[in-house]
């Protein structure tokens, strides 16, 4: 965003690693050791200043990530472990996060007793001067639950994120910071009946609040999945979202949202997967208490021409119209401002999405030893915004009026985006030693957007190959020793 209006030369897209190691082992006495560590070039756009003055501007600084993990194994399937991430990057504090997590079994693998807690360090600089302001934050969770047995199995859970708590210079942590759990039951016969070989019905809740206490979602699903006697799988889910706020633990920067009840239907069928041909067939349909609809559909179709070689084609739509949505870029909500009083608002209005997804997925086992792997992806995901609105600090939309509201002119050309994205990658593996492996990959993307939501389908694929390509060769080589 700090180079909306400059005129850019070059913007890097990925970042180099210079060099990276990896270890990882198990000892006979069940401890598992994993190490990574790795080293990043810095990264910098170029633009042009006023009067054709060439700057740079850091994107990415020079980096070294490392990842250290460690997992007992204990009596019968129960594990404790610990995770170590740190980020040091060039003139910043580290970024550091470490986490313990147990999995304990019990009376026969019957129950279970799962959980982690974590801590995070994190540094940031702000854009206007070199402050370095760092924060510190927590998260964990906890599992009980019978996991076995004849017909009742049942499971409670619960979990929490502080507001500081953040990772995100090695992995992702995207759940709001929040706290809340679910709580899940089971009734399942696996006995054969006329109709089905085993059947199941499952009753789920889950429950969340933020840290002033106020209720951010809530939602029930019930549902039914049976495996019948052709060998087919059918599985059905009704869920009820209750309305519910979304405020600052969920990106609202300026009051808060009443989320309107939603009602969802979901049907999964699954034909027989023992058959060289088999399919897996996925609809949705959705509507809430407002004027939005939703409705989606995926076909996945897996083609065994012979033992060695599996092709999957898979083709998802999906449509929603009339959701009243914040306007969210790059994760964020956009805000107005009002001229006349100072005041700031969160924008809102009517979104339209539409997604289209045709995909391919295949593997050839030439032998034992040798395989290729490859992927190709056609994604299409466009939206519309209309109808803005402001939600205000005291929770109420009053209407966007632009000669006295103003959105940044370069936010407002998102309100219409037509996204299109191709990828592909083929993977070849080669044990040329017993448990030793030899990788070589490529993969191609070509992403591109413009402002035309109606844009025809045809048009649409034109246009995703007209889009340069970022073309990537990588060989990897894992060996594995004894001590």
């Amino acid at each position: 965003y700090l180079l909306n209006d400059k005129k850019v030369e070059s913007l890097p897209k990925k970042t180099t690693i210079i060099g990276a190691v990896k270890l990882s082992g198990r000892t006979e006495h069940g401890l598992n050791i994993g190490a990574l560590s790795s080293v990043t070039e810095t990264e910098k756009a170029v633009y042009y200043e006023d009067f054709n003055e060439k700057k740079s501007l850091i994107i990415e600084p020079f980096t070294n990530y490392n990842i250290i993990r460690i997992k007992q194994e204990l009596f019968e399937n129960s594990a404790i472990g610990l995770m170590n991430t740190s980020a040091f990057l060039d003139k910043y504090s580290p970024n550091l996060a470490t986490g313990f997590d147990w999995n304990f079994r019990f009376i026969e693998n019957t129950f279970a007793i799962d959980g982690y807690l974590a801590n995070s360090i994190f540094s940031m600089k702000k854009f206007y001067d070199d402050e370095i302001s760092k924060y510190s934050g927590n998260t964990g969770r906890i599992f009980l639950g019978k996991i076995a047995g004849e017909h009742w199995l049942y499971n409670t859970s619960y979990d929490f994120a502080s507001k500081k708590f953040n990772i995100d210079e090695l992995g992702l942590f995207n759940q709001p910071r929040e706290h809340g759990g679910a709580t899940q039951i089971v009734y399942k016969n696996d006995k054969p009946s006329k109709l089905f070989y085993r059947y199941l019905i499952l009753g789920r809740i889950e429950y969340r609040w933020d840290f002033e206490n106020i209720n951010t979602f809530k939602y029930y699903a019930v549902g039914p999945q049976a495996l019948l006697k052709n060998f087919w799988t059918v599985f059905f889910q009704f869920i009820k979202s209750e309305s519910a706020y979304e405020g600052q633990s969920r990106g609202v920067p300026m009051g808060k949202y009443l989320r309107p009840t939603a009602i969802q239907y979901n049907l999964n069928l699954s034909t027989d997967t023992r058959l060289p041909i088999f399919a897996n067939i996925i609809s949705l349909y959705e509507f809430d208490s407002k004027k939005k609809k939703e409705y989606l559909a995926r076909t996945e179709l897996t083609i065994r021409p012979t033992t060695w070689i599996e092709l999957t084609p898979m083709i998802t739509f999906s449509k929603r119209w009339n959701e009243e949505s914040g306007f969210i870029l790059g994760g964020s909500y956009v805000q107005a401002h009002d001229t006349s009083t100072g005041s700031y608002f969160t924008v809102f209005g009517d979104r339209d999405l539409q997604h289209f997804d045709m995909a391919l997925r295949g593997i050839v086992t030439l032998d034992t030893k040798l395989s290729i792997q490859f992927f190709s992806q056609l994604l299409f995901y466009k939206w519309s915004y209309k109808r803005f609105k402001l939600l205000t600090t005291s929770d109420e939309f009053i209407d966007y009026v632009p000669t006295n509201h103003v959105i940044h002119p370069a936010y407002l050309k998102f309100c219409k985006l037509n996204y299109k994205i191709f990828n592909a990658n083929i993977v070849v593996r080669w044990e040329f030693v017993s448990g030793s492996t030899f990788f070589f990959v490529w993969t191609q993307a070509r992403k591109g957007w413009n402002e035309f939501y109606a844009t025809p389908f045809d048009l649409n694929v034109k246009q995703a190959f007209d889009i340069p390509s970022d073309n990537v060769l990588l060989i990897k080589m894992s060996y594995w020793f004894s001590l």
